[in-house]
């Protein structure tokens, strides 16, 4: 798994159409990729460079965000005459929120529309777009130090849950017996998952998986427990 970027200026995808535009954002050919380093310790962290005055989508897989947190710094090299880094990225079900802070402040969203010229870094430049799930940051390096160990770096937070849902769980005793992937009566409709599904074993299940190959789902939610059979090889 690693950090996925597509390059999305406007001039580049302004003059497809909307089937055109899909076929380019889902052919993976079209990303660059950079590759997780081992973690051998929590210092260990990795880094990519973007480049000025230009538009990207930029996420960690399929399935959208998946980071507890990413910190953009500013490029000792970078000039007053340099333009705005435009950076987009999706969400997924396990975020409910990005949070965006600079100097531990958090930055108010849906201000990107609002706000025209003279951006400076760290201004409410950002957009949590929950209807087409995705938020859009725009950057630079005005009012801000190069120096790197200053502390005043934008940092994005994934945010699992806000609000009262905490409040909100509640403990699931998890079954005493197993229910087995391949009983239709253990599913939803009495219908096994198919290709493409979004698999959800819901809390308190005991779920044994005992089918040598499944499909390719799109992903798979584990709240209850999931479990491999031993008596057979699988490919999931």
């Amino acid at each position: 798994m690693g950090l996925k970027v597509l390059k999305y200026d406007d001039d580049l995808i302004g003059a497809m159409d909307n089937v055109t535009l899909a076929a380019y954002i889902e052919n993976r050919t079209n990303y660059g990729t950079i590759e997780f380093k081992p973690k051998k310790d929590p210092m260990n962290g990795w880094a990519t460079p973007f480049v000025t005055g230009h538009k990207y989508i930029f996420h960690f897989g399929l399935t959208g965000l998946d980071f507890e947190q990413v910190q953009l710094t500013m490029s000792q090299r970078w000039e007053d005459t340099d333009k705005p880094i435009y950076l987009v990225h999706n969400f997924t079900d396990v975020r409910e929120a990005i949070e965006v802070r600079l100097n531990g402040n958090l930055i108010d969203n849906n201000t990107i529309a609002s706000t025209s010229n003279g951006w400076n870094a760290g201004q409410n430049l950002v957009l949590n777009d929950t209807e087409t799930r995705e938020l859009h940051l725009i950057i630079n390096g005005f009012n801000q130090t190069a120096d790197p160990s200053d502390e005043s770096d934008l940092i994005l937070k994934g945010v699992r849950c806000i609000g009262s849902c905490n409040e909100d769980i509640v403990e699931v005793e998890t079954e005493s017996e197993f229910r087995f992937w391949s009983d239709v009566t253990n599913w939803p409709n009495e219908e096994l998952p198919k290709e493409g599904d979004d698999v959800h074993i819901m809390s308190g299940w005991n779920m044994i998986l005992d089918i040598e190959e499944t499909p390719i789902f799109k992903l798979i939610r584990v709240n209850g427990i999931l479990s491999f059979s031993d008596e057979m090889d699988i490919h999931l």
